[in-house]
């Protein structure tokens, strides 16, 4: 009977760090998208100094959520996506030209993070 009960805890353990991963990452695509689509509302009006700012506060909350994403999710498209946040803020300073293209390269980065962690039968099986 005890080895009923530790298997029956051993799953809700599972289940809960589960339900935790999918909220977490899908708070993290949220923000992340929600931040990227300031930064680009500000590229297109050429407010750069706005864009950048916000790009350092993507930068500051990609960097403080990562190592939970990377214990989640895939490492390399985490990698991906955090290499360019990185680079977003001096892109903003710099070459105001290519940065509403890597902002959109980034959200698109993002969503693929989500999708690799999410639950579905092709990330199972």
């Amino acid at each position: 009977m005890k080895r009923l009960y530790v298997a029956i805890a051993f799953l809700l353990v599972c289940i809960g760090l589960c339900t935790y991963e999918q909220i977490l990452i899908e708070e993290v695509y949220k923000t992340s998208t929600n931040l990227i689509d300031i930064a680009i509302d500000y590229a297109d009006d050429e407010k750069y100094q706005d864009a950048q700012s916000v790009c350092a506060v993507l930068k500051k909350y990609w960097d403080k959520k990562y190592p939970y994403i990377t214990s989640m999710a895939e490492h390399g498209t985490a990698d991906d996506a955090g290499v360019l946040i990185d680079t977003l803020e001096d892109t903003a300073e710099n070459d105001t030209d290519s940065l509403h293209s890597q902002l959109v390269e980034a959200k698109a980065r993002v969503k693929l993070v989500r999708d690799t962690a999410k639950i579905s039968f092709g990330n199972i099986f």
